[in-house]
């Protein structure tokens, strides 16, 4: 019943609908949020992007970029809590297409991920470096204060020395 909701006619009814299957995870959650990140309401589909990283929907990070590119900047959140290593490249390749402060969620979702392989947080790393911009540095030192302390090895190393050469 709740997933047939995400395409009730009234918008507030489907965003929250999306909200529900995320948090139940009924039988067909993950096909119902992908559905509805095509939803004509920016409401609905940031619910369905949202819910999408909450029910661990891998298979949904391809949909996930495309509604990123569509401007739904919850979807960020939800690649970074889902990427593969390949997908992890592929988001990288957005740096500079599009706005920093809509990417910072995915790439901080990346650096917290325990099961991302270090050179993919180094990959992260080097990028923002590269990029140079005050967001990037500001990122890498928020992630760096963040850290628990001698927490982070090598990508702590990577993202301290990166943030230092980023010039204000």
């Amino acid at each position: 019943m709740l997933v047939t909701l995400t395409t009730h006619r009234n918008a507030a009814i489907r965003a929250k609908a999306a909200q529900g299957v995320a948090s139940l995870k009924p039988r067909g959650a993950a096909q119902s949020l992908a559905l509805a990140l095509g939803d004509a309401d920016a409401q609905v589909r940031a619910a369905a992007a949202v819910g999408l990283g909450q029910l661990g929907a891998r298979g949904s990070v391809d949909r996930l970029f495309l509604a990123l590119e569509h401007g739904v900047l919850e979807a960020s959140t939800s690649i970074g809590q889902l990427a593969s290593a390949a997908e992890i490249t592929r988001l990288l390749g957005y740096l500079g297409r599009l706005a920093f402060d809509g990417l910072s969620p995915a790439l901080g979702e990346i650096l917290a991920r325990a099961d991302v392989p270090e050179r993919s947080k180094l990959d992260v790393v080097a990028r923002l470096a590269e990029l140079a911009t005050s967001g990037a540095k500001m990122f890498l030192q928020d992630y760096v204060a963040a850290l628990p302390p001698g927490a982070g090895g090598a990508v702590r190393r990577a993202a301290e020395d990166a943030a230092m050469r980023i010039v204000d």
